[in-house]
Parts: structure tokens; C-alpha cells; sequence
């Protein structure tokens, strides 16, 4: 590598470097404390479901936009609290799902997995028990309910656990299992 080429490497990472702080100067967000950004982000989430992961949620895209959003979305765990899924994702998912759900930090979790879903997505969730507040499953595959069956030890014994929701789509059934009726009758 020559000097000049070496050089230009240096004017690039200097020019980056200013061009960030020139956009924190310019973004209005960037002069707000963490505390009323991550409350402007918090207004931005959906109301009426849970956000599906991909780059069209709006979690994802304040990752997108520059450092500063970057940095007050992951600094925000409100963001990551709830979750959609519909399965089957692709390959590397299980890794974004467990990104996801530790980003939520010590809020509760809202969580609905719908379709096929595998062990590794399981192992996860499964991981995250502890911390859930609302869990729905929806699935057709039998492999998929007996997979949720296996674990439901892990999610019923845990104190924050208010909704769980499995519907059976190939036989038309829903159980919804509230923690008060759970508690009130041990042997289910």
C-alpha cells in the first residue's frame, strides 16, 4: 500500500469521523436527553400488535438511521419488549431472537410465535421464561405443541407469567391459561 493510498485511508476515517459529529449537531434528538428520546421512540411503536423483526420495524430502523438513534434505541428496552413471529424464519433467526429478547433487559416480555417453530427458537424462549409477561403460540404442526408442552414447566412457574394463549389451528381449539387460574389450581 503506497503513502498516498494510505493517506487518503486517514482523510476518509477523519471525514467520517467529522461528518458524524456534524450530524449530531444538526439532529434535533441527538440535543434531548436519553430519558425524552427513548419516550419519542416508545411513541413510535405500533399500539395495536407486536412488532414482526425485519427491517420494516420501527425497532430495527432507529438502528439504521445514524450512532446517535443507534445508541438510544439499544438504550432503550421498552423497544424490545414485545415480539411477533411467524414461522418458519430463516437460517441465523434464532441468533436475532435472542439478540432481540436480551435488549429488553429487565422489562417484562410480550411474545407471540406463530407456525413452525424449531428447538433452537424454543431453547431461547425457553431462556426468557423468567421475564415473560404475555406468551401466545399458534401453531398447526403437532411437533410444535408438544415442543410448547415440554417446556410449559419452565413458563408456569414464573411469577410474571399473566397470559399464555395456544391455539391449536389444525383442530380449531384455543386454551387461554391466565397465572391467576393457574395458581388457584396447581394440578393443571
Amino acid at each position: 500500500m503506497s503513502v498516498a493510498d494510505l493517506q487518503a485511508r486517514i482523510e476518509t476515517r477523519s471525514t467520517s469521523a467529522l461528518q458524524r459529529q456534524l450530524n449530531a449537531v444538526r439532529d434535533p434528538v441527538s440535543r434531548l436527553s436519553l430519558k425524552i428520546s427513548s419516550a419519542i421512540f416508545i411513541q413510535c411503536l405500533p399500539s395495536s400488535s407486536n412488532p414482526q423483526p425485519g427491517a420494516r420495524d420501527i425497532s430495527m430502523m432507529f438502528l439504521n438511521i445514524c450512532n446517535v438513534w443507534t445508541d438510544i434505541s439499544l438504550s432503550t428496552p421498552a423497544l424490545w419488549e414485545a415480539i411477533h413471529i411467524k414461522f418458519p424464519r430463516a437460517k441465523g433467526f434464532v441468533q436475532l431472537l435472542g439478540s432481540w429478547l436480551s435488549r429488553a433487559r429487565n422489562h417484562s416480555l410480550f411474545l407471540s410465535l406463530h407456525g413452525s417453530f424449531d428447538e433452537g427458537a424454543a431453547t431461547v424462549v425457553r431462556g426468557y421464561a423468567q421475564k415473560l409477561r404475555s406468551l401466545e403460540i399458534q401453531s398447526d404442526h403437532r411437533d410444535c405443541l408438544d415442543l410448547f408442552a415440554s417446556m410449559s414447566d419452565c413458563f408456569f412457574g414464573s411469577a410474571m407469567l399473566a397470559t399464555v394463549a395456544v391455539h391449536d389451528t389444525a383442530i380449531l381449539s384455543v386454551w387461554d391459561l391466565t397465572h391467576d387460574f393457574l395458581l388457584s389450581n396447581p394440578t393443571c
